[in-house]
């Protein structure tokens, strides 16, 4: 595990940072926005107060996508600066949104193969259960049994798209890091046999990073949580004595004021939660880098043509 810290103490180091991090931030606050905005609407929420809030969220979730591929771009000059032996993290300019562009198209790809195959593992098998089901002829089990049984396989085949897509995932950085190379579309970068060509290159060593990183996850993710959970209750109780009073109903205490406090104490605790991510990822993108260079990488064509030139 100690590499594992050393990938998070990388992060903290460099220029700039304080203020890279800070824009990181900024970055997050429209998703977590909008993410805050869903956390605080329920069925309690007044019909008055519910429609404009569904509308605020819909307009956050949208403008989400700008600063998603921001994020993508950003991730780009991350991993481009790790090829390089560089630490920190980089600038996030617009050249970063041109560049998580020309990324997107291969995350729609592989994310739509990860569909594909999730849906396979989860649908076909339980077909024959549903034809059972609604055919009425469950024999000795019932439909109660019947109903039980389909819970447990979706449950089953659920893990396991869940595994497979642990052991799948880590794979998908070498085509990223392959392409964000030169940003030149291949045919190789949208094949899935190039995913197994990888795996059977740097299986070990891949799975290896992703249970450290796995593990270090859930133990950072566990303690935020509860953090969080504690700074949601504190901000619910606040809002709910204020609600009682600015209302004067302490059956319905979900008003604007209500919501005016809890708004703010979820969004932050979603940025929070998102800047974290955020960090586990970038930590174990590095990582994944490392073995890309050492395992993988092909030689540069301009670092050979520079060595020639300086040994002309």
């Amino acid at each position: 595990m100690e590499k594992v810290l050393e990938k998070f103490k990388a992060l903290y180091q460099g220029e700039e940072r304080l203020k890279r991090h800070s824009m990181l931030l900024l970055l997050l606050l429209i998703p977590s926005i909008a993410a805050g905005i869903s956390g605080v609407i329920d069925k309690e929420v007044p019909k008055e107060i519910l429609i404009p809030a569904l509308l605020l969220m819909l307009i956050f979730m949208l403008l989400s996508i700008i600063p998603g591929i921001f994020y993508l771009g950003f991730w780009v000059d991350f991993s481009r600066s790790r090829i390089m032996s560089k630490v920190g993290l980089p600038k996030l300019t617009l050249g970063s949104f041109v560049k998580g562009l020309k990324v997107l198209p291969l995350f729609i790809v592989w994310g739509l193969y990860g569909l594909i195959i999730g849906g396979i593992i989860l649908i076909i098998p339980v077909i024959p259960l549903i034809s059972l089901i609604s055919s009425g002829n469950q024999g000795d089990i019932g439909v109660v049994g019947s109903i039980i049984l389909f819970f447990i396989l979706f449950i089953i085949l659920y893990l396991l798209v869940l595994i497979l897509y642990l052991i799948l995932a880590p794979f998908f950085n070498y085509i990223y890091l392959s392409f964000i190379e030169d940003f030149v579309y291949r045919p190789e970068y949208f094949n899935p046999m190039t995913l197994v060509y990888y795996m059977k290159m740097v299986f070990k060593d891949t799975m290896l990073v992703m249970l450290k990183f796995l593990l270090a996850a859930i133990i950072i993710n566990t303690v935020v949580q509860i953090v969080l959970a504690l700074v949601i209750v504190f901000a619910s109780i606040a809002a709910g004595v204020c609600g009682a009073m600015s209302s004067g109903d302490s059956e319905n205490i979900i008003t604007p004021v209500t919501l005016i406090i809890l708004l703010p104490a979820t969004t932050l605790a979603t940025m929070v939660q998102y800047y974290v991510c955020a960090m586990i990822g970038l930590a174990s993108s590095d990582a994944y880098v490392d073995i890309y260079k050492e395992q993988i990488r092909l030689p540069d064509p301009a670092e050979n043509n520079n060595s020639e030139t300086t040994e002309e």
